[in-house]
C-alpha cells in the first residue's frame, strides 16, 4: 500500500522529481499519512493525489524542484489548498451553519475571536491577542466556530 502511495506521487507529479523508492524516512512519512486517515488507503491516495496536483502546478515548487519528501509534512494543508480552488469553480455548495454577523464574538480553536469580515468565500476572524485567522466556507474549520453571544 507504500509503494501505491508512491505511485501516486510518480503519476501526477509533472515535472517535479521522481520517487524512486521508500526510504526509512519516507516510509515512517507515509505510515503517518494512513493513520492521519484512519488507515483508509482510499481517503489517503485521494488526499496526496490533491496536494500533489496542488503542488505540481505550483511555479515555486518547480523552480525550487522540490519533491515528495518536502510535500509529505504539508499533505493536508495542499490537498485542502487544492480542493478549495475546485469547489471555486463547482456549482455554489451551501453548507448549514448559524448566522454570523460582523463583530459577534466567536470561540475558535479555545480562543475568543471577533468576526472582522464576511464573504461568500470565508469568515475573517480578530483578536489582538490571537491576531488574524481566514476560515473558509467549504472546509471543516467552519463547524468549529462556536457564537459566544447572541446579538441583538
Amino acid at each position: 500500500m507504500l509503494t501505491r502511495l508512491l505511485g501516486v506521487w510518480n503519476a501526477n507529479r509533472g515535472d517535479l522529481p521522481e520517487a524512486t523508492g521508500l526510504s526509512t524516512h519516507r516510509r515512517k512519512a507515509l505510515t503517518v499519512l494512513l493513520a492521519d486517515c484512519d488507515s483508509d488507503v482510499e481517503k489517503a491516495t485521494e488526499l496526496l493525489t490533491d496536494a500533489v496536483k496542488e503542488v505540481a502546478a505550483d511555479k515555486f515548487w518547480m523552480d525550487k524542484k522540490f519533491g515528495l519528501d518536502t510535500l509529505l509534512p504539508k499533505v493536508l494543508g495542499k490537498a485542502e489548498a487544492f480542493r478549495s480552488r475546485q469547489t471555486v469553480k463547482a456549482p455554489k455548495v451551501t453548507i448549514a451553519f448559524p448566522d454570523f454577523g460582523i463583530g459577534q464574538f466567536v470561540l475558535y480553536r479555545r480562543e475568543r475571536y471577533a468576526i472582522e469580515a464576511i464573504t461568500d468565500r470565508h469568515i475573517d476572524l480578530w483578536d489582538e491577542e490571537n491576531g488574524s485567522a481566514r476560515i473558509f466556507i467549504n472546509s471543516d474549520d467552519i463547524r468549529a466556530i462556536r457564537p459566544l453571544e447572541v446579538r441583538a
